[in-house]
């Protein structure tokens, strides 16, 4: 039964993702390709340098969610190894999805510096925690105290905003009162979870709003003459596209994020926008990962020699546990 519904996982993750390229297909399909290539060339070079600014300062935010998951199930680790473990798997994450991506390469990398496969469980649980109360706490704030005028490019009267905003800020709320309360681990699937304590929570709430507002800055100053929202409004359309390709499962949000901005944001020059948006996938997403395909490379030859077999071995061993316990605790993993 459990393979039944996997395949049946997989074949709309699939669909999704073709639905994905599909809207994005369509819109790309009204404009020149080499035409929109000028345009990413055309973009001020010092909008460009800031964007890779703001992704350099933002992955070392990232490192923050390594260390408070950590801290939380009490296995500290050197900085240069939460550095190294945090930059790779994020990156691996973001562009091949958490489950292939980010959580095989942590498990390679935290098994190989002496944690067992159930306290990098535990972890990735942990980063999971941190980004959607994160996601939770900032769209909520977003949403109550965004001025009114601002709203309006959600569609939604302000009061329906108002009320979705006030209803994240108490589920935020809540978690948090929550985990200052309760000391025991939490059983799922055979796996004890340790919740974060209330202090540790409410660090995660203020790591995951710093990644939020940096990414989004970064957003921003790639697609600001091209968009007539503010930054704050941005901020409100990044967080709706990112969890939306989180929950779609697609392997980097591709497609899905894109489609989501255009819907939400596409009210100028649509060519510009688009260009903006592929110089945001190249600058945030694509350049990682390069450099982190480069690391790993190194860092295995250095560390593990050729020893090929036993790194498959062990992924797979790694999947199929994450398979069981959860089809997907979050991004970060």
């Amino acid at each position: 039964m459990n393979s039944v519904w996997q395949r049946a996982g997989r074949c709309i993750i699939l669909a999704v993702f073709v639905a994905a390229l599909w809207l994005l297909y369509r819109e790309l399909s009204r404009f020149d390709l080499h035409d929109v290539s000028q345009r990413i060339m055309s973009i001020p070079t010092w909008r460009l340098a800031a964007a890779i600014g703001l992704m350099v300062i933002n992955y070392a935010v990232l490192v923050g969610y390594d260390v408070l998951a950590l801290r939380a199930i009490q296995r500290p680790l050197p900085w240069k190894k939460i550095v190294f473990g945090s930059f790779t798997g994020f990156v691996s994450s973001y562009n091949l999805g958490p489950l292939l991506g980010g959580s095989a390469v942590r498990y390679r990398l935290y098994s190989s510096w002496g944690l067992s496969a159930v306290e990098i469980l535990q972890l990735c649980a942990m980063l999971g925690i941190t980004f959607w109360v994160g996601v939770l706490a900032l769209a909520g704030a977003v949403f109550s105290f965004l001025p009114a005028e601002s709203l309006e490019f959600t569609g939604l009267s302000v009061a329906t905003v108002r009320g979705v905003g006030a209803a994240l800020c108490l589920l935020t709320a809540s978690f948090v009162g929550f985990t200052y309360y309760w000391k025991k681990t939490i059983c799922i699937r055979g796996s004890e979870v340790r919740l974060p304590d209330g202090t540790t929570t409410l660090l995660q709430i203020l790591v995951a709003a710093i990644d939020f507002l940096i990414t989004a800055a970064c957003l921003y100053v790639l697609v600001d003459d091209h968009i007539d929202l503010d930054y704050w409004q941005t901020l409100a359309v990044l967080l709706t596209a990112m969890v939306t390709a989180v929950l779609s499962h697609v392997p980097g949000g591709v497609g899905v994020f894109e489609v989501v901005v255009l819907q939400m944001a596409g009210t100028g020059d649509s060519s510009e926008l688009i260009a903006c948006l592929l110089a945001f996938r190249l600058i945030y997403f694509l350049l990682p990962l390069g450099i982190a395909m480069a690391m790993l490379t190194i860092n295995e030859i250095s560390t593990h020699g050729a020893n090929v077999g036993q790194w498959k071995s062990e992924l797979s061993r790694w999947s199929n546990m994450i398979v069981r316990w959860s089809p997907n605790i979050g991004p970060p993993a």
